[in-house]
C-alpha cells in the first residue's frame, strides 16, 4: 500500500497558498489566517503526495477515465508519443485522486504525460486536466513544460515551462526549441521501464522539495489510520450496495470527529490575539481590553445552554472586527431549546449590564458605567432580527424555518439590513456578511426545498439517545440533496445532510411556546433600551443639562452680515450705544436689516445675525437712540439697547468629534481663562499662520497649566476646608479665617512647586515663574503690569491694545463651558462685533462645527431709555 505524506496548509508558503487558491484573494485571505493561527484548512496538490509513485502503476486506467483522455492522446500520438504507462494515485487522506498516462517519444528522449485531478472535497471535483512534457537530463535535472495552471514552485532541478491551456502540438513545439538550449545530455526513455523510472525521478525531486519547505510532512500515525479507515468504510459501504458510499464515508468521519481539549484552546487563544491586535488597529486598546471579557461572557451564556441541552464538541473563537462565537452539534434538539441557546448569550449580558447601570447610578463610578453601556450595547445589537446575529437566528428558528418562502425571503431582508447597516456607518464591515449571505441564497432555497419535502413527507423519527443519523434516512437525504445540487462535492453533500437533518429534527416551536419565547425577546429589548439610556443619561446628564441650558434660538445659517456707513471707523473706538431686535424668523430679520441701512446715518454700523438685528450709533445722540428703539420695538417687543460699549450674547454649537472638540476647548479656554491681557483671539487670522505657532504651543501650556493648578488647589481644598470647619465649631473664629488663608498659601504654593518640577526642562519653565508672580499680592501694580506683558509676549498678546478703556477699546470677554460635543458660552461680552462676529463664525464652521444657537443677552442697566 502506498504510504502518503499530509499536505499542511500550515508549511506552505505564500507562493503555495496564492496558486493553490487558484489565484482568488478571498480563498488566499482565508489560507493565510488559517496559517497565521496554524489552523489546517483541507489542501490538494497537482503534485502527488505520496511516497513512491512506483506503487500507483497500472494496467490501464477506468473505462470513463480512459473516455477522458482520448482526444489528448490522439493528439500525442499524432505527435511521436506512443505506449503509455499508467499512474492511478489515490488518497483518501486529502479526498485526491491523480489519474497519469505517460507517453515516451518516438525519440527515446522525452515524455508526455496527461495529467488528470480529482479532489473530492470540492465543490468542482475535477481539479486539472492538461498535458505535461519533460525532458530527463543526466544530471539529475529536468525540463518541464505544462499546459496546467501553477499549483505549486517547482523545485531547482526542474526548469518549468508555463503555458497554460495551450494545445499539446504548441507545447511541444516549444520544449524542443527550450531542449535544445539547455545543451545537456539527455537520460534515454526508450522503453516503459525507463518511462516509470523517469517518472520517479521527476516525483522524487518534486516530493523532497515540498518536503523540505514543510509543505509535505510525515502523517501522524493517527492520521494515517484516519485515511485507512476511511478507505475501508467505503470499501465496506460499496460492498453492501450503497449508492454513495463516498458521501456516507464523510458524514461518519464528520460524526466521529471528537477534538481535543488543545484543539479548542488554542483556536480561543490564538483568535483573541488576532483580535486583540487587529482591534486596537481599528479602535482604542482601552476599547478592545473592554471587548473580550464581555463577549467571552456573551459566549459563555450560549455555551452553558449548549452544556445543558447536550450539545458536543464545543468549541469558542474569536472573530476579527466581528466579535466572538460557539458551534457545537446536536442533530436532535427541539426548536425551542434552540432558540433558547440563542438568547442564552445576549439575555445574561443584558442583565448583567442593568446590574452594573444601576450599581454606577448608586456608586458614581465611571468604569460601572462604562462597562454597563458597552454590555449593554453589544447584547441588544445581537438581538437585532438579521442574520447572523442572535435575535436574526432566534426569529429564524422561530418564524422563518417554517418554509423555504419564508427563509428566502428573510435572507433577502438580512442582506438589505446588513447593506444598510453599512450604509448608516453603523458596521462597515457588515457588507462581506451581506455578501455572503447574498451568494448562498440560491443554494439555501434548493435546500429548502427539500426540507419542506420532508416535512410532509416525514422520514421516521429520530429515536431517544439517537445521535448520529441513521444510513437509511442519510441515504434518502442524499439522493433528494444530489438532485438539487449535482456539482457539489461528497463533504459539502455530507454537511448539508447533516444540516437537514438537524433542521427537520428541530421542528418550530408550537404557538404557546412561541409566544412565551417572543415574550422573553421582547422583555429583554424593553430592559436594554431602558437600562442604556439610564445609563446613557447618567453618565450624560451634564450634556443634557447643558442642552437645556443652551440659547433657544437657532443660527440658521450660520454667518454673520455687516454694513458699514461711509463715515463709519474701521475698528470700534470711543463711545457706542447698540439697539438690537430680534424677530420671529430670519426672513423677518433680513427685511429689517436692508430697511436699516437704508435710513442709518453715515457714522452707523449695521449686523445682521440669524433672527436679530443690531445698528451701532456711535456717539451720546440718546434722541437718534430712542428714535430707533422705538422703531425696532414697532416690529418686535424683543428689543433690547446696549450701552457699555458693546453686546453681550450667549452661544452654543456642537463640535464635530471628541479630538475636535478637546482643541476648541484648549483655544477657547486659553483665549477667555487670561483676563490679565489683551490676547490675539484664536478666530483672529493670524494665530492660523505658521509664525504664530510658538505663541499658541505656549498658550495651549499656559491653559493646561490652569488646568492643573485649578485640580491640585480643589483637591487640596477639601481637606483644609474640614479642618477649618471643625475649628469652626469651636467658637474660634480668627483661628479659622487664619488656618484658611494659611491653608491656601500652602495649597497654592503646592500646585506651583508641582508646575514647576513638571516643566523646568522645558520651554516653559518662565511660565510657571510668571504665573506664580501673578498671584503674589505683594507685588506692585507695576510689577504685575511688567510680568503680564512677559507673559503676552509669549502666548500672544494684541500688541498696541491694552486691557481695558485706555484707548477705548476693550477685549472681547466671557467664558466656555464643554459638555462632550457641546459648547456653552453663556455671556459672550463683544466691543467690536462688526469684527468679532464674521471672524467668530467663521472659524467656527472651518473647524467643523455646527448645530449654533444663539440669544441676545441684556444687561441690566441697558434696558431703560
Amino acid at each position: 500500500m502506498p504510504t502518503f505524506y499530509e499536505i499542511d496548509s500550515v508549511g506552505a508558503n505564500l507562493t503555495e497558498l496564492w496558486w493553490t487558491c487558484h489565484r482568488k484573494p478571498l480563498g488566499f485571505v482565508v489560507a493565510l489566517l488559517a496559517k497565521l493561527l496554524r489552523s489546517r484548512v483541507p489542501f490538494s496538490s497537482d503534485d502527488p503526495n505520496v511516497d513512491s509513485t512506483l506503487e500507483c502503476i497500472y494496467e490501464e486506467l477506468p473505462a470513463e477515465i480512459s473516455d477522458h483522455f482520448r482526444p489528448l492522446a490522439d493528439e500525442l500520438r499524432e505527435l511521436g508519443f506512443q505506449d503509455p504507462v499508467y499512474h492511478y494515485i489515490n488518497d483518501d487522506g486529502t479526498g485526491t485522486t491523480l489519474y497519469w498516462a505517460t507517453y515516451r517519444h518516438s525519440s527515446g528522449e522525452h515524455c508526455a504525460r496527461i495529467h488528470n485531478r480529482y479532489w473530492a472535497r470540492a465543490a468542482k471535483r475535477e481539479r486539472a486536466l492538461f498535458t505535461i512534457i519533460f525532458t530527463p537530463f543526466s544530471d539529475g535535472t529536468f525540463l518541464l513544460s505544462s499546459a496546467g495552471t501553477p499549483d505549486t514552485p517547482a523545485p531547482r532541478s526542474v526548469k518549468m515551462n508555463r503555458m497554460p491551456g495551450v494545445k499539446p502540438s504548441s507545447l511541444w513545439l516549444a520544449h524542443q526549441k527550450l531542449a535544445t538550449r539547455e545543451n545537456k545530455s539527455i537520460t534515454a526513455v526508450r522503453n516503459q521501464a525507463e518511462v516509470i523510472q523517469a517518472c520517479e525521478n521527476l516525483h522524487v525531486s518534486q516530493r523532497d522539495y515540498h518536503l523540505a519547505s514543510g509543505f509535505f510532512r510525515q502523517r501522524h500515525p493517527d492520521e494515517t489510520a484516519k485515511a485507512a479507515e476511511f478507505t475501508a468504510k467505503v470499501d465496506d459501504l460499496r460492498t453492501q450496495g450503497s449508492s454513495h458510499p463516498e458521501v456516507l464515508a464523510e458524514i461518519a468521519r464528520l460524526e466521529e470527529q471528537k477534538p481535543r481539549w488543545s484543539q479548542a484552546i488554542w483556536p480561543l487563544v490564538l483568535s483573541g490575539i488576532a483580535f486583540l491586535v487587529v482591534g486596537a488597529a481599528r479602535w482604542k486598546w482601552e476599547t478592545v481590553l473592554w471587548l473580550i471579557p464581555i463577549l467571552l461572557f456573551h459566549e459563555f451564556g450560549h455555551w452553558v445552554a449548549m452544556r445543558v441541552f447536550g450539545y458536543r464538541d464545543l468549541r469558542m473563537f474569536f472573530i476579527p472586527f466581528f466579535g466572538a462565537a460557539v458551534t457545537g452539534r446536536n442533530r436532535t434538539i427541539e426548536g425551542w431549546k434552540k432558540a433558547l441557546v440563542y438568547l442564552a448569550g445576549p439575555l445574561p449580558g443584558i442583565a448583567l449590564g442593568s446590574a452594573l447601570g444601576v450599581a454606577a447610578m448608586i456608586t458614581g463610578m465611571e468604569w460601572e458605567r462604562k462597562a454597563a453601556m458597552l454590555m449593554i450595547l453589544i447584547n441588544a445589537f445581537n438581538l437585532l432580527p438579521v442574520l447572523p446575529m442572535d435575535g436574526g437566528r432566534f426569529m429564524h428558528i422561530t418564524l422563518f424555518s417554517r418554509n423555504r418562502w419564508l427563509d428566502g425571503g428573510f435572507r433577502i431582508l438580512a442582506v438589505v439590513a446588513l447593506v444598510g447597516l453599512t450604509v448608516a456607518h453603523l458596521g462597515r464591515l457588515t457588507v462581506f456578511i451581506a455578501i455572503s449571505l447574498a451568494v448562498g441564497i440560491p443554494a439555501a432555497f434548493k435546500i429548502g426545498k427539500v426540507v419542506d419535502h420532508f416535512r410532509r413527507n416525514p422520514l421516521p423519527p429520530a429515536l431517544p439517545g439517537e445521535e448520529r443519523i441513521p444510513q437509511t434516512k442519510a441515504e434518502t437525504l442524499i439522493t433528494a440533496i444530489k438532485a438539487e445540487l449535482p456539482v457539489a462535492s461528497n463533504k459539502t453533500v455530507a454537511n448539508v445532510v447533516l444540516n437537514i437533518y438537524e433542521t427537520l429534527n428541530a421542528r418550530p416551536p408550537g404557538i404557546a411556546a412561541t409566544l412565551g419565547l417572543f415574550s422573553l425577546y421582547g422583555g429583554a429589548i424593553a430592559v436594554s433600551v431602558l437600562f442604556f439610556f439610564v445609563t446613557v443619561i447618567g453618565g450624560m446628564g451634564d450634556f443634557f443639562h447643558a442642552s437645556m441650558d443652551q440659547p433657544k434660538i437657532r443660527l440658521e445659517p450660520a454667518v454673520c452680515e455687516v454694513w458699514r456707513g461711509n463715515g463709519a471707523p474701521a475698528a470700534a473706538a470711543g463711545h457706542r450705544d447698540f439697539v438690537a431686535v430680534t424677530l420671529r424668523n430670519h426672513a423677518d430679520a433680513q427685511a429689517a436689516y436692508r430697511s436699516s441701512t437704508n435710513s442709518l446715518p453715515a457714522n452707523a454700523t449695521a449686523i445682521l445675525l440669524g433672527n436679530s438685528v443690531m445698528v451701532s450709533l456711535p456717539g451720546t445722540n440718546s434722541v437718534t437712540v430712542k428714535e430707533w428703539f422705538d422703531r425696532f420695538h414697532g416690529e418686535s417687543t424683543n428689543t433690547t439697547v446696549f450701552t457699555n460699549g458693546g453686546i453681550s450674547i450667549a452661544f452654543s454649537f456642537l463640535a464635530t468629534n471628541r479630538v475636535a472638540a478637546t482643541n476648541l476647548e484648549t483655544l477657547l479656554g486659553g483665549y477667555f481663562g487670561v483676563h490679565e491681557i489683551n490676547l490675539i483671539p484664536p478666530w483672529d487670522p493670524i494665530v492660523e499662520s505658521p509664525s504664530f505657532a510658538p505663541q499658541l504651543e505656549a498658550r495651549r501650556v499656559w491653559w493646561r497649566m490652569d488646568t492643573q493648578f485649578l485640580k491640585t488647589v480643589a483637591d487640596g481644598s477639601v481637606k483644609s476646608w474640614s479642618a477649618a470647619v471643625a475649628a469652626g465649631k469651636n467658637g474660634d473664629t480668627n483661628a479659622t479665617v487664619r488656618m484658611i488663608e494659611e491653608s491656601n498659601r500652602r495649597i497654592w504654593n503646592q500646585a506651583f512647586d508641582q508646575l514647576a518640577a513638571e516643566y523646568a526642562s522645558t520651554p516653559y519653565a518662565d511660565l510657571v515663574t510668571w504665573k506664580r508672580q501673578l498671584f503674589e499680592v505683594q507685588q506692585t501694580n507695576e510689577a504685575q503690569r511688567a510680568t503680564a506683558a512677559a507673559i503676552g509676549a509669549k502666548i500672544g498678546e494684541r500688541l498696541g491694545r491694552a486691557a481695558g478703556p485706555a484707548n477705548g477699546e476693550l477685549k472681547p470677554s466671557g467664558f466656555v463651558s464643554r459638555h462632550s460635543l457641546l459648547f456653552l458660552i453663556p455671556e459672550f461680552g463683544i466691543p467690536d462685533p462688526e469684527t468679532t462676529l464674521p471672524q467668530f463664525l467663521d472659524w467656527l464652521r472651518r473647524k467643523g462645527c455646527k448645530n449654533f444657537h444663539y440669544q441676545l443677552v441684556e444687561n441690566s442697566d441697558d434696558s431703560d431709555i
